[in-house]
């Protein structure tokens, strides 16, 4: 993914700029994504599930 992002900056912008890009990437927080189900999604947004 990282090197797609890389050729499309390069493309549309300057090559610094795309390096600069992928060094805030690389020097950024981890994060995790997750997909959940339906179901558990309704009941995280559902505020009367909260707690059960």
């Amino acid at each position: 993914m990282l090197d797609e992002l890389a050729t499309l900056i390069r493309r549309k912008h300057i090559h610094e700029r795309a390096t600069d890009t992928l060094t805030r990437i690389q020097h950024s927080e981890p994060m995790t994504l997750i997909h959940p189900s339906e179901v558990d999604f309704e009941a995280a947004c559902d505020p009367e599930q909260k707690g059960n």
